[in-house]
């Protein structure tokens, strides 16, 4: 199973949406300042869930929870410890 990191979730944002790396910052917002708008979350789960080899409980999530690098790689990283959890 992959890993998530901000390396990873950077590249994917400026790959799909066409940003550059000096548009956003690790902890900056990425919806309240206009580069993603509420269908970009779509491509953000498919990316994790195709990351992680794993779906996400869809109706448990939050915009918070992809508003930032910095909150997209611990969302990734919670499903990865529940993954290799399970998989024990």
């Amino acid at each position: 199973m992959a890993k998530i990191n901000k390396q990873d979730v950077r590249q994917f944002l400026m790959e799909t949406w066409d940003l550059d790396a000096s548009e956003f910052s690790d902890d900056g917002s990425l919806f309240s300042s206009g580069l993603l708008d509420s269908l970009s979350i779509v491509q953000l789960i498919a990316f994790i869930e195709s990351e992680l080899e794993t779906s996400l409980p869809v109706a448990q999530l939050s915009l918070d929870e992809f508003d930032t690098v910095d909150a997209i790689v611990e969302l990734a990283s919670r499903f990865q410890t529940d993954q290799i959890g399970s998989d024990a």
